[in-house]
C-alpha cells in the first residue's frame, strides 16, 4: 500500500505520484520506551552498547534505565517533562536518555562543549525543572531546578532482578520524545519537539536502511545533533550494538579509520563535510562499512568517486531532512560512481513520509520547475518548544490532506524534481546557511556581533571563495570613537555561540556598503584576506615543513610562525587535514585538541617535538597488495556463507540476480561461466569459490589487474565493438575460448575478451 493511496486526487497525476512515500505497518500507536523495552525482551543478552573496550547488555541498559526513571518520577518527571543531560560523550548518556523517556518525559540534550551563556539561553528557554549532569556544572548556568547528580558513584553499583521491573505508566506516541536546539534568525536558538512517532517511523519498517542484531552502529554524531537520533534508535529498537566513538577519535581521520575497522562497523552515518573531509585524507575507511549514509548539506561527486575507488562500501546513501521532520525526509542511494560534473539528487521520500515542491502561489511545481519544499507525514515535529507564533509561522496547514488537522512544514529550501523522479536541491530561500553540515540563521550571528560595545553594524556571509571551502564572513563596522579588535570580537561571539557557528574570518569595514534601496548590497562587500601580521619566517626546518603543510591547508600564499591557525580560516575539519599531513610527513599523530592549544606554527613545533620525546612518534607503515600466491583466510562474512552453504548447500540465498545486455546475435552457450571469470572480486567471496586446506578454510585470490574492479554484468558492449565478436558471446570468426580450471578451488572460469579478467593466482598454464 503506498502512503499516496490515503490522500485525495488533488495534485497532479505526474506530480502525485512522486510526492508521497510508501505506507508501512511500522509501530506508529506505541513509544519508543516500549519498544525499546520489547527489544530487551526478545534478546536480553545481547550486546547494546561499547564504548573503549565495555560492553553493556541490552539487559544491563535496561535495568540501570529503570533505577533512574524511578529516581527521575519521584523528582516529578511526567509525560512531556523536559529533563535536560549535560553529561559528556559516554554510556552515561544513553542510560539517562532511555530512563528520561520511560518515565514519560522528553531528554534535551546540552552539548557541554558549547558556551555557557547559550546553555543558559537554552535551559530558561525550555523551562527545565530537572536536569541531569554534575551540580557544579548546572550551577554556572545559574540552574535553580532539580539536579540529579548522575553519573554518581551509587551509579556504578551492580543491578539486581528488581531492576528489571519496566516503569508503567509513560508516553504515547504523539507525546515528546526529545527536543533539539536549532539556530534562530533573532538571536534565540529554537526547541523543535520532536514526538515519538517520529523516531519509530525513522528507524522502523522504513526503506532508507535495514538493521538488525548482527549490525554494529557507530554513533559519530553529538547527542545534541538530530544524526544521533537515527544512529541511538536505529540501533536500540532493532537488537543491533551501538558503538560510542570518543570525540578524541573522531578529530583523528587515521583513528576513526582505524576504530571502523577494529569495531567493525556495519553502519555509519556521517555529516556530508566529515564525509568529504574523511574521503579526501583516508578514502579506503570505508570499505568494510556495509551501510554509509551522508547527510547535511550537498554531496560532491569528487569525494564519492575517491571513496569508491578506494573500496566503495557496501551502499553509500545520500540523505536530505530538517530537524523539524526528525532527521531525514528524502534518501537516494548512490549505484556506482556519478560523474564529476553531475550533481547528486536528495533521491524520493522515505516511508511515512510527504514532500511537496510548491510555487509562491502554493500550486504544485511542475516537473523541472523550481520551487519551495515543504515537509509533511509521520515525522512532522509537533512545532518550537514555547514558541507558538514561530510554530505557526513554520507549521502550516497541508491543503492537499483529506485529514483537516494535518500539516506540513515550510524548510525554505529550494528544490526541483528530475524527470527521473528524484529531487534535486537547488539552495535556500531565506538566510539559513549550511556550513560543515550544520543549519546556521545568519541572524543570529549577526545579533551576537551586534552586542559588543565596538560594534555598530554588522552583516555574516557564507562565502565560497574557493570552489568546495564554504567559510563565515562577518562583516563589522565600528561604533563612533572605537576600534574593533578582531580577537576580542571572537572571543565575544566564541562566549554566545557554539564553534560552528563562530565565523572563520572578520573584515572590518568604516561603513558597510549600502544598495540603492538603503540595504547591505551584498555584492560589494569584499572577500577576506587572510595574511600575516608582522610575518615572522621559521626558524628551523621542522617550522618550515609545519609552515609548507600549514599554508597548503589553509590555502595561503605564506605564514608566520606566529600566525593563528583560527585567525586565517582554519575550523575543526581543516584541522583533520592538518593532522594527517603532519603524521604523514613526521611520523606524529596530534589530537586536534593539540592543534587548537598550540594555536601557532611554533607552538606545533613544540607539540611534535614534545611528542617525539616522548618516543610517540610512529613509523609510516605503507600500505601493499597482500600476497596472493598462497590461500588467504576467509573474512568474517566470507566464513558465515561458507557455513550456511555447508549447513544448505541448495540454498538460493546468496544469489545475486543481474541482467547482461547483449548486443548482436548470441550463441546461448557461450556466455556460461563467463560472470564468474570477468565480475571476480579481489578475493572471492561466494560459497562455492572456499576450499578446505588442513582442517582450516581459505578463498581463492584473484591477482587484480591495475584499476578498479569491472563488473562485465553491469557493462554493455559499445556500437564500436559490433564489427568484432561481442564480448559476451556473440557469434562470429574467431577460436572458442575454453574455460580455464583453477588448480585450487576447481571453479571453471572462462574469460572475457574484452574486459580482460584477472588471472587466478592457481590457473594452471
Amino acid at each position: 500500500m503506498s502512503y499516496r493511496d490515503s490522500h485525495p486526487v488533488a495534485l497532479p497525476a505526474a506530480v502525485r505520484e512522486l510526492s508521497f512515500g510508501l505506507r508501512t505497518e511500522f509501530p506508529r500507536d506505541r513509544s519508543v520506551a516500549a519498544v525499546f523495552e520489547e527489544q530487551v525482551r526478545r534478546a536480553p543478552d545481547a550486546i547494546a552498547l561499547r564504548f573503549e573496550g565495555r560492553e553493556t547488555s541490552y539487559r544491563e541498559l535496561n535495568r540501570r534505565a529503570n533505577r533512574l526513571a524511578r529516581r527521575l518520577r519521584a523528582c516529578g518527571v511526567g509525560v512531556d517533562t523536559p529533563v535536560g543531560i549535560l553529561i559528556d560523550p559516554s554510556p552515561a548518556v544513553i542510560v539517562a536518555i532511555v530512563a528520561i523517556l520511560k518515565a514519560g518525559g522528553a531528554y534535551v540534550p546540552l552539548d557541554p562543549q558549547h558556551p555557557a551563556s547559550r546553555l543558559a539561553r537554552m535551559i530558561e528557554e525550555a523551562r527545565l525543572s530537572v536536569l541531569l549532569g554534575s551540580r557544579e556544572a548546572a550551577a554556572q548556568f545559574g540552574f535553580t531546578g532539580e539536579c540529579i547528580d548522575y553519573p554518581g558513584a551509587d551509579d556504578d553499583a551492580p543491578t539486581d532482578a528488581g531492576d528489571d521491573v519496566d516503569v508503567a505508566g509513560g508516553a504515547g506516541p504523539e507525546d515528546l520524545a526529545h527536543v533539539l536546539y536549532t539556530s534562530g534568525s533573532t538571536g534565540r536558538p529554537k526547541g523543535v519537539c520532536i514526538l515519538h512517532r517520529g523516531v519509530l517511523r525513522l528507524v522502523l519498517d522504513t526503506d532508507w536502511i535495514r538493521l538488525g542484531p548482527d549490525d554494529r552502529v557507530a554513533q559519530v554524531g553529538s547527542v545534541s545533533f538530530d544524526i544521533a537520533t537515527a544512529e541511538i534508535w536505529g540501533a536500540l529498537l532493532n537488537g543491533a550494538c551501538l558503538c560510542i566513538i570518543p570525540r578524541d577519535v573522531l578529530l583523528s581521520p587515521a583513528a576513526l579509520a582505524r576504530t571502523l575497522a577494529d569495531e567493525r562497523i556495519s553502519f555509519l552515518l556521517l555529516s556530508t563535510p566529515l564525509f568529504h573531509r574523511l574521503a579526501s585524507i583516508v578514502p579506503g575507511a570505508f570499505a568494510g562499512v556495509r551501510t554509509l549514509v551522508a547527510g547535511g548539506d550537498v554531496l560532491d561527486p569528487k569525494w564519492v568517486r575517491e571513496a569508491f575507488a578506494a573500496g566503495r562500501p557496501g551502499r553509500l546513501v545520500n540523505i536530505y531532512g530538517p530537524t523539524e521532520c526528525t532527521t531525514c525526509v528524502t534518501w537516494f542511494e548512490l549505484q556506482a560512481a556519478p560523474d564529476p560534473a553531475a550533481s547528486i539528487p536528495i533521491g524520493r521520500p522515505l516511508a511515512n513520509t510527504t514532500v511537496y515542491v510548491l510555487d509562491e502561489r502554493l500550486a504544485p511545481a511542475a516537473i523541472g520547475e523550481p520551487g519551495e519544499v515543504y515537509l509533511g507525514g509521520d515525522g512532522l515535529a509537533r512545532g518550537y518548544l514555547n514558541r507558538p507564533e514561530l510554530t505557526a509561522e513554520r507549521f502550516v496547514p497541508d491543503p492537499f490532506a483529506a485529514d483537516p488537522g494535518a500539516r506540513l512544514y515550510r524548510t525554505g529550501d529550494r528544490a526541483r524534481w528530475r524527470p527521473d523522479g528524484n529531487l534535486e536541491f537547488l539552495g535556500r530561500i531565506d538566510s539559513q546557511v549550511k556550513v560543515r553540515g550544520f543549519r546556521i540563521e545568519l541572524g543570529e550571528i549577526e545579533c551576537a556581533l551586534r552586542t559588543h560595545a565596538a560594534v555598530g553594524d554588522a552583516i555574516v556571509q557564507a562565502r565560497e571563495d574557493v570552489p568546495g571551502d564554504k567559510k563565515l564572513v562577518a562583516y563589522v563596522s565600528p561604533r563612533p570613537g572605537h576600534d574593533v579588535d578582531i580577537v576580542a570580537l571572537r572571543e565575544h561571539l566564541a562566549q554566545q555561540l557554539p564553534a560552528y557557528m563562530v565565523p572563520q574570518a572578520f573584515v572590518t569595514l568604516a561603513e558597510l556598503p549600502l544598495s540603492a534601496h538603503g540595504k547591505v548590497d551584498p555584492r560589494r562587500l569584499p572577500a577576506p584576506r587572510f595574511e600575516a601580521d608582522e610575518r615572522v619566517a621559521p626558524r628551523s626546518a621542522l617550522e618550515a615543513s609545519l609552515a609548507r603543510i600549514w599554508a597548503d591547508v589553509l590555502r595561503l600564499a605564506e605564514v608566520g610562525v606566529h600566525d593563528r591557525f583560527l585567525e586565517h580560516g582554519g575550523d575543526s575539519l581543516l584541522a583533520l587535514s592538518l593532522i594527517d599531513r603532519v603524521h604523514r610527513e613526521h611520523g606524529v599523530v596530534l589530537s586536534a585538541r593539540a592543534v587548537f592549544e598550540a594555536a601557532t606554527i611554533e607552538g606545533l613545533a613544540r607539540a611534535v617535538e614534545a611528542a617525539r620525546a616522548a618516543g610517540e612518534a610512529t613509523a609510516i607503515v605503507p600500505v601493499t597488495p597482500v600476497d596472493r600466491s598462497r590461500p588467504l583466510p576467509l573474512s568474517f562474512a566470507e566464513r558465515q556463507q561458507w557455513f550456511m552453504s555447508r549447513m544448505a548447500p541448495e540454498s538460493t540465498f546468496y544469489n545475486e540476480p543481474f541482467t547482461v545486455h547483449l548486443a548482436a546475435d548470441t550463441d546461448p552457450s557461450a556466455p556460461t561461466g563467463s560472470p564468474s571469470a570477468s565480475s571476480t572480486p579481489r578475493i572471492c567471496s561466494t560459497p562455492g569459490r572456499s576450499r578446505r586446506w588442513a582442517g582450516t578454510t581459505s578463498s581463492c585470490s584473484a591477482a587484480p589487474r591495475s584499476g578498479r574492479t569491472r563488473r562485465s554484468a553491469r557493462s554493455r558492449c559499445s556500437r564500436r565493438r559490433r564489427r568484432r565478436s561481442c564480448s559476451r558471446g556473440a557469434a562470429g570468426p574467431g577460436p572458442t575460448r575454453r574455460p580455464r580450471r583453477c588448480t585450487a578451488c576447481s571453479s571453471s572460469r572462462r574469460s572475457a575478451p574484452r574486459t580482460r579478467p584477472r588471472r587466478c593466482s592457481r590457473i594452471a598454464g
